[in-house]
């Protein structure tokens, strides 16, 4: 039992060692696919309203075609509450860009590919995972679903989209905690094994 709780414990002390990410569970974030950027978004304890300078990276802005493998990721220059306006609230403390700085945050996600259609518009999607770092807050993460709508250029077989929609949802636990809560669980159950045997 004493070598189930020390490992327990040293567990603990690896997944704790470095300070949570804040998790943005709703919102939504828009990057164009030239410039600007902007997200509103909440988690537990925070909300942020962001405005600032991004892009998305579609890899093909000067016409997607059928067949294309294209992104739906993006990243945004300095993000932050008083960049071009904005507020980011943190456990109850509105945050200025003084404290906190500013945020650069990099949407990734797997390539999708352009089907080929009749249509002048396309809805494509695709899961992202995105990640920004504030010099004093720390780390804040999310994920969820990205959205572009591509249009057909005139005259032409190719596509171009103007912005990407990120969608954040509430995350699934990960797989460190379902094993930390797995081992507690058992433990307590071999102390009841024991206590009645």
């Amino acid at each position: 039992m004493r070598s189930l709780l020390v490992l327990c414990f040293v567990l603990f002390l690896f997944t704790s060692a470095k300070a949570d990410p804040f998790v943005i569970t709703s919102g939504t974030a828009n990057l164009g696919v030239f410039f600007g950027a902007n997200m509103n978004v909440a988690g537990d304890g925070f909300t942020a309203n962001l405005h600032g300078s991004g892009f998305a990276t579609l890899g093909c802005s000067a016409g997607c075609s059928a067949g294309s493998l294209i992104s739906l990721g993006g990243s945004t220059g300095a993000m932050g509450p008083t960049d071009v306006g904005g507020n980011l609230t943190v456990n109850g403390v509105v945050q200025s860009t003084a404290p906190s700085g500013v945020a650069f945050m990099i949407f990734s996600g797997p390539l999708v590919s352009v089907p080929t259609t009749e249509d002048d518009s396309i809805t494509l999607t695709s899961p992202f995972h995105m990640n920004a770092e504030f010099p004093v807050l720390g780390q804040f993460v999310g994920d969820g679903l990205a959205t572009i709508v591509l249009h057909r250029i005139a005259g032409t077989s190719g596509f171009n989209g103007s912005s990407v929609s990120y969608v954040f949802t509430s995350p699934v636990p990960e797989p460190a905690t379902l094993f930390l809560f797995s081992i507690g669980i058992a433990g307590v159950g071999i102390k009841k094994l024991r206590k009645y045997s």
